[in-house]
């Protein structure tokens, strides 16, 4: 048997039995620990169960027998099947994290198979963006008169207009709303807090929608966007929301493109480069760069 502990210690039992379920347990609430966002877990989540299900589907062998080669073909399959360059960078990134996780804590003992495994060279290409007549032509599509298509298209005028990513919009409480001051308080990448104005435009409906739906977000600390039966939004399912929006709309969009879009209406209308770093939480000038095509 490969993959897991060989050593005599009494846990090396324990991690035999464990198999891919186990792993992924131990390895979430570490995760949790390290105080990650619940999207961010879904998402590490979501990316290693799939690599799991490809391994027992395309090479018919158990997790504990993914190898180096076992990793080559995987990232050789996603191309074939047309993912893009940033996706398949993006599950390299994090499955050398997961299996780094599992070397560490004495969970897999033949050898890391992401070592060596290197990112793929990406072909730099500027990102799609949806033109103002896009946007207006997708903003007219969620049925305002109802609470759920309210609830769309706020969220979605939140993404253009105050460029935060879609973990965090769904993440927003009432009470990190401040309609007086005109700023919401998000909480990004790494739990990091930071406050976003927000326009006139955007208040106003902000306002609206919190007074004519107030028995679905009765409290402060409600979430300012619940889903059917309460509790806070999870990405796919506000994901598949807005792609539904788009094809009524004759637009191919998803959450990314629309703040993505945003920062490029805002750069090209004389914003500066670095105010929008903070305003989309970069850590880095050149990724505000590239998604602003500035």
């Amino acid at each position: 048997m490969t993959g897991f502990p060989s050593s005599n210690r009494d846990e090396s039992a324990d991690n035999l039995s464990m198999g891919f379920t186990g792993l992924l347990e131990q390895f979430e609430f570490d995760c949790r620990v390290r105080n990650l966002s619940p999207s961010t877990i879904e998402t590490y989540g979501n990316v290693i169960t799939y690599f799991r299900k490809w391994v027992s589907k395309e090479l018919r062998i158990p997790f504990e027998q993914v190898s180096k080669t076992s990793i080559q073909r995987y990232i050789l399959a996603l191309r074939a099947k047309g993912d893009s360059d940033h996706t398949v960078n993006s599950r390299i990134r994090m499955l050398k994290i997961f299996f780094k996780y599992l070397e560490r804590e004495n969970l897999w003992s033949t050898g890391n198979p992401m070592m060596g495994i290197s990112f793929i060279k990406a072909e730099r290409r500027l990102k799609p963006v949806l033109s103002p007549t896009d946007i207006s032509r997708l903003m007219a599509v969620p049925n305002r008169r109802r609470f759920f298509g309210h609830r769309d298209y706020v969220i979605m005028m939140v993404l253009y207009d105050t460029l935060i990513r879609i973990s965090e919009c769904i993440g927003i409480k009432v009470a990190d709303v401040d309609l007086g001051e005109g700023t919401i308080k998000v909480f990004g990448k790494g739990r990091k807090e930071r406050v976003v104005p927000i326009g006139q435009h955007l208040r106003r409906e902000l306002h609206l929608y919190a007074v004519k739906w107030r028995k679905h977000i009765p409290d402060s600390a409600s979430p300012l966007f619940p889903r059917r039966g309460g509790g806070f939004l999870d990405i796919s399912g506000i994901r598949w929301a807005i792609k539904k929006y788009g094809r009524k709309a004759g637009v191919k969009v998803y959450p990314h493109l629309i703040r993505h879009s945003g920062a490029t209406f805002w750069i090209q209308n004389g914003g500066q480069p670095f105010y929008l770093q903070n305003l989309m939480g970069h850590t880095s000038m050149q990724i505000t760069q590239a998604v602003s095509h500035s």
